[in-house]
């Protein structure tokens, strides 16, 4: 009834095509790909019928639609809570996305972003943060970053401020007399 054609001389004419780079290290750059967080590695999903009692440790990225009582360490890694998701905890991963309600402090070495949807009490350190309208926040933020403003700090003398209100005097009653 069907007929099937299948035609190997056809595939076994054609070479794969390599890259010049993959030819120098293909063992080197097919890691490099697959170990980078950012770049689709595995994830773990915490459903919204599941509740963890207790610290979760990874070392993949993590969805969180459930419940976490407990710290979440995954430093390499990206964490996302769901708008059910909760966690009361500290969180110690690379980002984060809270779009629920977390209760306890995030320690991020890149970027933290708080959504519409979240509600959020406690300590948030990163390098990055944004914050949308309509999420509560309670809390303090701290960034982890150099300033842009260099404290200079003066060994020399303290000018009073006496001082350069009797410098800015002498100019005045000088434009009165002139105008006198």
């Amino acid at each position: 009834m069907f007929k099937q054609s299948r035609n190997t001389d056809d595939r076994s004419k054609k070479k794969p095509v390599e890259t010049p780079a993959a030819k120098e290290h293909p063992i080197k750059n097919r890691t490099t790909v697959n170990a980078s967080p950012a770049m689709g590695s595995s994830k773990t999903v915490i459903g919204t019928n599941v509740v963890i009692d207790g610290n979760v440790q990874g070392s993949e990225n993590l969805v969180v639609d459930g419940v976490i009582k407990g710290n979440i360490n995954a430093p390499d890694h990206h964490v996302a809570i769901g708008p059910k998701g909760r966690i009361e905890g500290e969180i110690e991963v690379n980002d984060a996305v809270i779009g629920g309600l977390v209760q306890g402090k995030v320690k991020a070495a890149g970027r933290v972003e708080v959504t519409q949807h979240a509600d959020f009490y406690g300590e948030i350190k990163c390098k990055s943060i944004t914050v949308q309208g309509g999420a509560y926040f309670k809390g303090i933020i701290e960034l982890q970053r150099e300033p842009h403003r260099e404290k200079k700090e003066k060994a020399g003398k303290i000018t009073p401020v006496k001082e350069t209100a009797a410098k800015v005097a002498p100019l005045a009653s000088a434009e009165a007399a002139k105008k006198k």
